[in-house]
């Protein structure tokens, strides 16, 4: 909390049970107060924490920790969640009312758009989502009129209730995070009408906030590729997005987030659109020779340590195909559309980043291997001729496998095998 001077308040406990840890004021403002809550009928240990100075980071920190312990974390309960402010208010001196309120319309919403979402096309009467969610009609009317603020469309019929509409494609924070399953990735996010580049904008305006935050761009006007190509992003017709990363990891296993994001992606177009594309070293989602994805990784160097300091993973995918697209364009790019139905935008967008969260922790972890196992085996090129585009000039090649740092291995025709960490193939059919 903060008072009007802008300076944070020392927080004391009355029963001190765990310490109390003051972070610092900056563009990110966090104040991080831990609590252990013992409930003596299930002799089970919680614990709760309070983070930052919005009611909103304070729900994903209890969420967070709940995840992390392996529980499930009482959405529909808000309940649960006053009497754990309750605690907090009892425990801690602080300004705490305002927040409560706060805290308890938010988790009323958020489990008013879980249930709909479950529901998607069909409809769920105000006296049944406040039966299932032990909350007053009001709450949930409420609810309904904060969520169609933020831009879904829930139409409502007297007598029969609310509902999601199921061809409905907006593209909004809220309906996102009613689908997402990650303690991190994408925990915080922001939707933008229009952005020349949502890597570009993430640089340059957000790279203080958390690590995991995304930016998603209706359209952009300046989506850009690998090699300083142009990647055409017309609104309505793909999922634009750039995630925010604070890695713990050595300059030479950048490319590895790349690989992470390229496998995420297959990933989530197997789930929510029910075919299997492949990847074309290094950051390329193809299928049947059609690109449907691009990724673009992008690293802040710190310039006295060089290290990294933030990584801006921008991924495009191509949903339905766009008659605007220049004709270079169309010769070589696809959309889901062309292979299966498409999903939502929203239900991609999730997809995406719950893939991301579970690949990345492998490489966060360690586990390079298994990381390039999943890789190679989506390999679209391994076994096939190619031509390499590389600063050493062009030339023919097979492609014969990856080594243990990603680089992509290729044998020229007098059997030299060159190991390539940048550059560009074509494949040969």
């Amino acid at each position: 909390m903060t008072g009007r001077s802008g300076k944070a308040h020392r927080i004391r406990a009355q029963r001190p049970l765990l310490e109390v840890e003051e972070l610092g004021m900056g563009q990110i403002t966090a104040l991080l107060t831990r609590l252990l809550l013992v409930e003596q009928s299930c002799q089970q240990q919680l614990i709760v924490a309070a983070v930052g100075k919005r009611s909103q980071d304070l729900l994903l920190g209890l969420q967070g920790i709940f995840l992390h312990c392996g529980m499930d974390f009482p959405l529909c309960r808000p309940l649960f969640c006053m009497i754990v402010l309750y605690y907090l208010l009892f425990s801690f001196t602080i300004e705490i009312s305002i927040l409560m309120m706060e805290m308890i319309e938010l988790t009323v919403k958020d489990a008013v758009l879980q249930a709909l979402e479950q529901a998607r096309g069909t409809r769920l009467s105000g006296g049944r989502l406040a039966e299932q969610l032990g909350v007053s009609r009001a709450a949930v009317h409420k609810a309904i009129a904060a969520l169609r603020e933020s831009g879904l469309a829930i139409d409502a019929v007297t007598g029969e209730g609310y509902r999601l509409a199921s061809d409905d494609d907006s593209l909004t924070a809220a309906g996102i995070d009613a689908l997402l399953d990650t303690a991190v990735i994408g925990r915080e996010i922001l939707v933008e009408p229009s952005l020349t580049s949502s890597n570009t904008t993430m640089k340059e305006q957000y790279l203080g906030r958390k690590h995991g935050f995304t930016l998603f761009a209706e359209e952009q006007t300046g989506g850009r590729g690998r090699l300083g190509r142009t990647f055409v992003s017309p609104a309505d017709t793909g999922v634009y997005m750039t995630i925010l990363l604070h890695p713990t990891l050595p300059l030479s296993h950048l490319s590895f987030v790349t690989i992470s994001a390229a496998i995420a992606v297959v990933r989530a177009i197997e789930q929510t659109a029910g075919f299997t594309p492949q990847i074309k070293w290094v950051n390329d989602v193809l299928m049947n020779g059609r690109k449907l994805c691009g990724i673009l990784t992008e690293a802040t160097i710190e310039g006295e340590t060089g290290t990294v300091s933030s990584l801006v993973v921008g991924i495009g995918i191509n949903l339905q195909p766009n008659p605007a697209w220049p004709e270079e364009v169309q010769a070589v790019a696809g959309a889901i559309s062309d292979f299966g139905k498409p999903p939502r935008r929203a239900e991609l967008a999730a997809a995406v980043l719950n893939h991301f969260e579970d690949v990345y922790l492998l490489l966060e972890q360690g586990k390079e291997p298994e990381l390039l196992e999943q890789y190679r085996e989506r390999l679209c090129c391994i076994g096939r001729p190619v031509t390499v585009s590389s600063p050493a000039g062009r030339y023919e090649a097979e492609c014969v496998g990856l080594d243990e740092n990603a680089h992509l291995l290729v044998k020229t025709a007098d059997g030299q095998v060159n190991a390539l960490s940048s550059g560009e193939i074509s494949i040969r059919l």
